[in-house]
């Protein structure tokens, strides 16, 4: 029976060092993340899907819901509040303590887009997205080619 309590004993410590680990590492990303933000959007008001739009696309040809969706996506892939994003924000420059790899076209963002919007983005496309504009931009060219 001692054998059984030692070994009970030996699992559940198991557990509480994987679980809190698995918290810190969580806690420690979700602090570089805010130290990120705060960085890439010092001094920015937020702005509500309608005012981004309004203040970079209205008068183009890429309609509200397309920039509303993209910047959802990209709030639910990074899990961070992006209402201070602006279009020329950069994953090469200001972003890339959002991405896990060194470009766009490595990271699982490529798929969901893909997934989201129903395109195919090829390797050649995606290496070429930079910018949250990049991203819209082709979104709607895709969309357009699509029509």
């Amino acid at each position: 029976m001692e054998e059984i309590i030692q070994y009970v004993s030996s699992i559940l410590l198991l557990m509480l060092l994987v679980f809190g680990t698995g918290v810190s590492i969580h806690l420690i990303t979700l602090r570089r993340k805010n130290r990120g933000l705060e960085a890439a959007f010092d001094g920015r008001e937020p702005l509500s899907y309608q005012a981004f739009y309004e203040n970079e696309f209205a008068g183009t040809s890429i309609p509200l819901e397309t920039v509303t969706r993209v910047r959802r996506l990209l709030e639910g892939e990074f899990t961070v509040d992006l209402s201070r994003l602006r279009p020329d924000d950069d994953f090469t420059g200001n972003l890339n303590f959002l991405l896990k790899t060194n470009s766009v076209a490595a990271s699982p963002l490529i798929g969901r887009l893909e997934r989201e919007f129903s395109i195919r983005i090829t390797s050649g496309e995606a290496a070429g997205l930079r910018t949250v504009r990049d991203i819209i931009n082709l979104i709607q060219l895709k969309e357009k080619a699509q029509r």
